[in-house]
């Protein structure tokens, strides 16, 4: 983390257009980071240096999520990015003008993105699973975005926020997207981040689903519509050719086409009441943290 306190320093020592305010998040670690970030808030830098502990880990996500509803209202510009030394901060000033300029949400896209066989395949899936939901899905967007002011209000009072990653849900509210040029760097720890695994495939595609729910109830609806017309079309198609025929063999695949249709049919409605609980569930939380104890190392003071 301290590494990053000093890119950070180094990047905005010469620049006066900002007031900048870096405030990292430890999400309930226990390998001193909060002691860090105590430590980094003493020293004299051309930035302010605030912190915010919570009581568990929770994932990124809420880490985040809780990051946005503390900062509260601003008429600046929220940027999230990793401590761990992935992103660059270098281009900061340059995203930053952009930002203010435009005011719409700037994602990074990554430069040297690499695929394996896996995220190949998955990334298929998870386009799929994209367009039904009606979230904009492109797999070289990382989570280091820029957020303006009025897309940070709207993410702070958005109780899903917490919940989906980040860049799906600035797709799903945002009209408008631009990107700027990220390269893919190592971690601090000398890990790569480019590559997903099988799990975190799954996870995407069932966070992705609940990034737009509305959008997708009444797409489920539009595909338990058309299946139904189909097999229903199929089976009645057997059955006046059987009639026409003069022979019952066709009875058979009536039946098993109605088995079919009443199969699909109740599986699709399945799918979607679990999806009406979830965006229930989802909608009724009031937020993100869920009743996590936040500690506040201030930055407001200065």
């Amino acid at each position: 983390m301290l590494p990053m306190v000093e890119a950070l320093a180094q990047v905005f020592v010469d620049e006066t257009r900002w007031d900048v305010v870096a405030v990292f998040i430890d999400d309930g670690s226990n390998d001193g980071t909060w002691r860090e970030i105590s430590r980094a808030k003493e020293f004299d830098l051309p930035i302010t240096v605030g912190g915010i502990r919570l009581d568990h880990n929770q994932g990124k996500a809420a880490a985040q999520a809780v990051g946005i509803r503390e900062m509260g209202p601003t008429d600046g510009v929220v940027i999230l990015m990793d401590a761990d030394g992935q992103h660059d901060p270098s281009s900061l000033p340059k995203i930053l003008a952009d930002c203010m300029k435009t005011g719409v949400p700037q994602i990074a896209r990554r430069t040297g993105y690499r695929r394996s066989r896996t995220t190949t395949v998955g990334t298929v899936g998870l386009g799929v699973i994209a367009g039904l939901t009606g979230v904009r899905f492109d797999p070289s967007l990382g989570e280091y975005l820029a957020l303006p002011s009025h897309t940070a209000r709207r993410l702070a009072r958005n109780p899903q926020l917490g919940i989906v990653p980040i860049v799906p849900l600035v797709q799903g509210i945002s009209t408008r997207l631009q990107t700027f040029p990220s390269p893919v760097l190592d971690r601090a720890d000398g890990s790569a981040s480019t590559r997903w695994t099988r799990s975190q495939l799954w996870h995407k595609a069932l966070l992705l689903l609940l990034a737009n729910p509305w959008g997708l109830l009444p797409r489920m609806a539009v595909v338990i519509a058309v299946t139904v017309a189909a097999l229903g079309s199929y089976g009645m198609a057997v059955g006046i050719a059987s009639i026409v025929h003069g022979t019952f063999l066709g009875v058979g695949s009536v039946l098993v086409a109605m088995v079919i249709i009443f199969g699909v049919l109740a599986m699709l409605q399945l799918v979607t009441l679990g999806l009406v609980v979830v965006l229930f569930r989802t909608i009724s939380q009031t937020a993100a943290s869920g009743g996590t104890e936040v500690e506040v190392l201030d930055w407001r003071d200065t």
